[in-house]
């Protein structure tokens, strides 16, 4: 099993993406989380406290009549001291 983590910049809201794909395994995107990341996560040293799962991280794009658009969400916020550090979005392999 090889995994890598690609970094992207979302253009549209600037912000930066990563994601970890694994490659030469069949899984859903509930499996990549539980079996590949959570376990990857553990040995790095993050602690369950610092690890939001499926969060909204965007009111959505503005729009015209001050609406907003779809609002978008990350699978993992990994956070320390308060503070939003990374995130990660799980992709079905």
């Amino acid at each position: 099993m090889i995994l890598w983590l690609v970094f992207c910049r979302h253009t549209h809201y600037n912000i930066d993406i990563y994601v970890l794909v694994a490659q030469s395994m069949r899984y859903s995107e509930a499996d990549t989380r539980s079996k590949l990341i959570d376990p990857k996560l553990f040995d790095q040293g993050w602690q369950e406290s610092q690890i939001v799962r499926e969060r909204s991280f965007t009111d959505g794009r503005k729009l015209p009549g001050g609406k907003r658009g779809k609002s978008l969400y990350v699978d993992y916020l990994l956070k320390d001291y308060g503070l939003n550090l990374a995130i990660i979005e799980a992709k079905k392999y």
